[in-house]
């Protein structure tokens, strides 16, 4: 998540106090409000044997009630709420994907419709939470984050600026201009493609081909490359040399 100082400021830019912002940071993230990130989570029921908890309660509706017990449930505390949804959002995407999104407006933007829909699913996500004649009632509690959450996604120009912004405090803490995914997205598409065609991909090929692309991100190779190789010697239609051929890339990785 990006620091608060950064919800701060992307804050003030879009008209929410300081004040309001700081508040609304520390009920959510320091979980003052039954649970880390309430709202896009749904806090956990203990059921009183054998350990077992359960999500029975709407994330949104959990929040809604803290604020409204601590007098601040208003507009402006619902627009902070929203809006750090969507910056958390956003600082994950930078950190999975790489600094280098703030550089290219067409990235950003994706990345933010992106953000606008993820949390929006998360905060509507009550059916598995709650109990059935709960549910309108959780609905319509995520529906009063979900509006200031589109409100604010109409000001496009200030949150680019929130999108530089984490990018730069995250290059700050070591995260490279391309991520993970920048690296991971390739492979697996065509991982998938191959799963289509020759029916030998399995659900932990994935995991095992993450693994291997953290070592490919870190030494900075060239995936194109290594697409190029896969397609040309058509890897595809046998795991072991689909694998055989990122590993020899990762191989040198210390």
């Amino acid at each position: 998540m990006p620091s608060h100082s950064i919800h701060r400021r992307c804050a003030d830019l879009l008209g929410i106090p300081g004040d309001v912002a700081g508040f609304v940071d520390r009920l959510i993230d320091l979980g003052e409000c039954e649970t880390h990130d309430v709202g896009v989570r749904h806090p956990a029921v203990d059921l009183g044997w054998a350990g077992l908890r359960i999500s029975v309660v709407s994330g949104a509706e959990t929040l809604i009630g803290c604020l409204k017990m601590r007098g601040r449930l208003d507009d402006l505390h619902l627009r902070a709420a929203a809006l750090h949804f969507l910056l958390d959002c956003v600082d994950g995407k930078i950190k999975r994907c790489g600094t280098a999104i703030a550089n290219n407006s067409y990235d950003t933007e994706r990345v933010l419709a992106k953000c606008l829909d993820e949390v929006a699913d998360k905060l509507r996500d009550v059916d598995m939470y709650v109990l059935p004649n709960d549910a309108t009632r959780a609905r319509k509690a995520a529906e009063r984050l979900i509006l200031p959450l589109y409100d604010i996604y109409r000001n496009k120009d200030k949150l680019l600026s929130c999108v530089a912004l984490i990018a730069e405090e995250n290059a700050e803490k070591g995260v490279e201009p391309l991520g993970v995914y920048t690296y991971y997205t390739p492979l697996r598409d065509l991982l998938m493609w191959c799963g289509v065609a020759y029916q030998w991909v399995k659900s932990s090929d994935y995991s095992k081909l993450y693994k291997l692309v953290e070592k490919l991100a870190k030494k900075k190779i060239n995936i194109d490359a290594i697409v190029s190789e896969i397609v040309k010697v058509n890897a595809c239609r046998n795991r072991d040399l689909f694998f055989a051929i990122i590993e020899r890339a990762a191989s040198n990785y210390v």
